[in-house]
């Protein structure tokens, strides 16, 4: 866990497994205001199997939603896109020609 400037970055951590009285450092922040919490809630490795077994069956039928696609050279800006929350589907960055 990291804390610089305000801003709390979790990486692979369990939250459903954190208590509010023993993570002062992340709570009162964000009562104050003065942190950013965001969060990507991900399904379990069983789901995961279950997802990949589905579009190996039906391929025709589990197509991704594409909203854009960037050059590698504007990654940066794919990222910004990211960030803004605007997008419906998948953000692709193209790595090779």
């Amino acid at each position: 866990m990291s804390d610089s400037a305000g801003e709390i970055i979790a990486v692979g951590e369990d939250v459903k497994d954190w208590k509010s009285d023993g993570n002062k450092d992340l709570i009162i922040p964000l009562i104050k205001g003065a942190t950013t919490l965001r969060g990507i809630l991900i399904g379990s490795v069983d789901q995961f199997k279950d997802m990949v077994s589905l579009i190996e069956a039906h391929p025709e039928l589990t197509k991704p939603v594409v909203d854009k696609v960037f050059p590698f050279e504007q990654a940066i800006d794919a990222y910004a896109y990211l960030e803004s929350q605007k997008h419906v589907g998948k953000i692709v960055i193209k790595v090779s020609a």
